[in-house]
């Protein structure tokens, strides 16, 4: 993608881990960013300004169904997302201790 978003992990001497690249399921052909997991840690939220396919392939035939497109999330402006961020704990480095 053109911003893909990545973590790095504390290790346990206090120095930070290489950063891993969050994958497809998180990064896509647009800019990832403003990454922030919620309070409790069960969530990840970001800003991507993905493009939904459909407005850059030929589903789209008429003006009224392209307005309602791209009066929807996927229209290239910056949607917010959040996903469970249980798949960050996969990602980990295993020399990376917890404390």
């Amino acid at each position: 993608g053109n911003g893909d978003l990545y973590i790095s992990f504390r290790n346990k001497d206090e120095t930070w881990s290489e950063p891993v690249n969050l994958g497809e399921n998180i990064n896509g052909a647009g800019n990832e960013r403003y990454p922030y997991v919620s309070p409790d840690g069960k969530y990840l939220f970001f800003v991507s300004d993905k493009v939904d396919e459909e407005l850059t392939g030929n589903a789209v035939k008429t003006l009224k169904q392209y307005k309602e497109k791209y009066n929807n999330h996927g229209n290239g402006w910056c949607d917010v997302y959040w996903v469970d961020a249980k798949f960050i704990l996969r990602l980990k480095p295993k020399e990376v201790n917890d404390k």
